[in-house]
C-alpha cells in the first residue's frame, strides 16, 4: 500500500514502508516538551544522527547554539525527537526544505 500525498514527489513513502526497506535516510525533528520551537534536520542515517545530536547537547557541544541554550534551560528529561519523514538520500533536502518552510517556529540557524 503506497500512501499518496500531492505535496510529496515521487520516491517518497510512508515510515512503515520505509522501515520495511530498511531505509535510513530521512526528515527528523528535535523539539521540547512543551515548547512550540523545533529543530529539523535531515541525514542519510536520520535515527544515528539524532544519537549524535542528543550526545552533543549532552555534553554542552551542540553547534547550534539556541538549540543548547533550550537543553540547557529545559533540561535533557524534555526533549523529545521523532524521523518525520523517511525519504531517498536523492530527495533528503527537498523534503528537509519543505519541513523548515510549513513551520515558523525553528531553532535553525541557517536555512536551505
Amino acid at each position: 500500500m503506497r500512501f499518496v500525498f500531492p505535496s510529496l514527489p515521487v520516491g517518497w513513502q510512508s515510515p512503515r514502508q520505509m522501515a520495511t526497506l530498511k531505509m535510513k535516510s530521512g526528515v527528523y525533528k528535535i523539539w521540547f516538551d512543551g515548547g512550540i520551537k523545533c529543530y529539523i534536520g535531515s541525514s542519510e542515517n536520520a535515527k544515528r544522527r539524532l544519537y549524535i545530536h542528543n550526545n552533543n547537547l549532552k555534553k554542552n557541544q551542540h553547534d547550534n547554539i539556541h538549540l543548547q541554550r533550550a537543553f540547557n534551560k529545559m533540561g535533557g528529561d524534555g526533549i523529545k525527537t521523532e524521523v518525520i519523514e523517511y525519504c531517498e538520500e536523492s530527495l533528503l533536502l527537498i523534503r528537509e526544505q519543505y519541513h523548515i518552510d510549513s513551520n515558523p517556529h525553528l531553532y535553525n540557524i541557517c536555512r536551505i
